[in-house]
């Protein structure tokens, strides 16, 4: 159950910070005229982006996970 929430609350994360980047997007080129549920994406949106940056992306998990191994290939999150 505990892995099924987290996988909800991740898509739900990643489908808002989409949206708000299409927002964002239309506000810049100033095709929008921002209303109050844009101005929420628009605010949220660097929050977003930093828990995708921080949980979700290859770049933020463990510690650098595309990094090379300095031990040899031995994973430090497994016990030998």
């Amino acid at each position: 159950m505990r892995r099924f929430v987290g996988l909800a609350l991740a898509f739900a994360g990643m489908v808002l910070a989409i949206e708000a980047l299409g927002v964002a997007a239309a506000w810049w080129r100033g095709e929008l005229v921002p209303g109050w549920t844009d101005w929420l994406l628009l605010a949220g949106l660097p929050v977003l982006l930093g828990l995708w940056w921080r949980h979700l992306s290859p770049f933020g998990r463990c510690g650098g996970a595309c990094l090379l191994p300095e031990d040899g290939g031995r994973n430090p999150d497994k016990p030998a």
